[in-house]
């Protein structure tokens, strides 16, 4: 197993899978470097004792290197005591010649002494410079043991962490699992739900299509019959001038073209028996009156599968204005309005047209707070 010791450093409280082989294995070298830095630890404290010894040894040297100067100082001061009494020897002649040989055999034996005093010093010279050639020698060694043993200490020390870092993660691990399976139970139920949910949705998307569809053909049939009535009406428009042609005498304020739009209901096809029959329906077309009058507009309300006039409306209504003096049917829907209550309107709209003869005029379909400049309610809206 390759172990991503980089991603590691980077995140290092990041969860690391790890194979039990690979901790044996570290195992194994943690005791390996335990015996390792043991053995060190036994050959750091030979050199030391071996160091202390030589740093003994040199101390000793030193000192008798100290008494040894003092010595050849004290010859060399004594030497000087001689020349001096060999010169006032010298210059007292008058000595005897046993005094002047005892001198003489003197000096020769203390110079004897000083020659051997300078060859021991000379040794002890060359002895000093060979120990402090050692010292050197060894003190890099003892460095770079001394190092190594830092560097293990450490290493054992990062090892030791590492475990407990990953006895930690062990331990977070198996609490997340325990946490992320309670979650996973949670979500499995909500699915559950909302598979129930959709189950319930998609049996009434089913009947809206179904509502939609039958809506369609319901729109369909009325487009076939308002095209079908749209000639009629034309035959009959037809035929009323045709009746006002030869009929000069008809009132002048009814003029054939006024009722052409608002003459007779849907259902009601056109008479042309008798010119006065003729006049009688276009004078009462429905809504004739209301088109007469100073009523700017007519509000209708969706109420279950009817129509209610109402004077106003409110945010969870549909509501159809008829408006006399843009010649539009507005189907305003509300924010809060249902959509089914919208299909009506949709439906109910081209009704009321047919009902009130004004098959010219468009029917805009607007929702709230979008109305446009000219819609002649935004008060009430």
């Amino acid at each position: 197993m390759v172990i991503e010791w980089k991603k590691i450093e980077e995140d290092p409280e990041r969860d690391v899978k790890v194979v039990g082989q690979f901790l044996l294995d570290n195992k194994n070298k943690i005791e390996a470097l335990d015996k390792e830095l043991a053995d060190s630890e036994t050959h750091r404290n030979e050199l030391k004792s071996n160091l202390n010894e030589v740093n003994n040894k040199i101390k000793v040297l030193e000192k008798e290197l100290a008494k040894q100067t003092k010595k050849f100082s004290e010859l060399e001061k004594k030497l000087d005591t001689l020349e001096t009494e060999k010169n006032d020897l010298s210059a007292n002649t008058e000595k005897t010649e046993d005094a002047l040989k005892k001198a003489q055999k003197e000096d020769e034996d203390l110079r004897s002494a000083l020659n051997q005093e300078k060859l021991q010093f000379c040794d002890l010279q060359a002895s000093n410079i060979q120990l402090k050639s050692k010292i050197e020698t060894l003190e890099p060694k003892f460095q770079d043991i001394t190092h190594e043993l830092k560097a293990k200490d450490l290493a054992l020390e990062k090892a030791e962490q590492s475990l407990n870092t990953f006895s930690e993660q062990q331990e977070k691990l198996l609490k997340t699992l325990e946490e992320k399976s309670n979650e996973l139970e949670s979500i499995f139920k909500t699915i559950q739900d909302k598979e129930n949910e959709i189950k319930t949705l998609s049996g009434i998307i089913e009947e809206k299509n179904n509502l939609i569809s039958q809506m369609s053909e319901e729109v369909k049939q009325r487009k076939e019959d308002s095209s079908d009535l749209l000639g009629r009406i034309k035959e009959r428009d037809t035929k009323i001038q045709e009746l006002s042609i030869k009929l000069p005498m008809a009132p002048a304020a009814i003029p054939a073209s006024v009722h052409t739009s608002a003459s007779l209901p849907a259902s009601t096809p056109p008479s042309v028996s008798s010119p006065k029959s003729s006049y009688s329906q276009a004078a009462s077309p429905p809504g004739a009156e209301w088109l007469k009058s100073d009523t700017p507009f007519k509000i209708f309300l969706i109420q279950g599968e009817d129509l209610k006039e109402a004077e106003g409306f409110t945010s969870d209504q549909v509501a159809i204005i008829v408006d006399k003096q843009n010649s539009k049917i507005w189907v305003w829907k509300g924010r809060e309005a249902s959509r089914m209550n919208t299909i009506k309107a949709s439906t109910k709209a081209p009704s009321i047209r047919s009902s009130f003869m004004l098959y010219n005029w468009k029917i805009d379909f607007i929702d709230q707070g979008h109305e446009p400049a000219d819609f002649p309610l935004k008060g009430i809206a």
